[in-house]
């Protein structure tokens, strides 16, 4: 899988906090407290197990990852990396057709 051609360029929390400030009229101080919220609030449900649900762009939940050998690869030793959970991403249709520009 290559790199998109933009790589170098993110969506930071800057960016967003601007978006938010120009789209509904908001100070600095009060989108920033917006963005955290929604951000805790998200970082919150997937704590406890919940799925989020983005209309229109997909769902994030909690995967659980089983445990594996690994090889470091600077000193060439196998190593058993443990069970844990991380977060994944299902896009959903309409974000995928977006995406693709259809």
């Amino acid at each position: 899988m290559s790199k998109p051609q933009n790589s170098t360029q993110k969506h930071t929390k800057s960016h967003q906090v601007t978006n938010l400030m120009d789209t509904f009229g908001m100070s600095r101080t009060q989108a920033t407290k917006v963005l955290d919220a929604v951000v805790n609030d998200i970082e919150a449900a997937l704590h406890n197990g919940k799925e989020v649900q983005l209309f229109g762009v997909g769902t994030l939940y909690v995967k659980d990852v089983a445990s594996r050998q690994r090889v470091n690869p600077g000193t060439r030793e196998l190593f058993t990396m443990p069970a844990h959970k991380r977060v994944a991403f299902r896009q959903s249709k309409a974000g995928q057709k977006r995406l693709n520009g259809n």
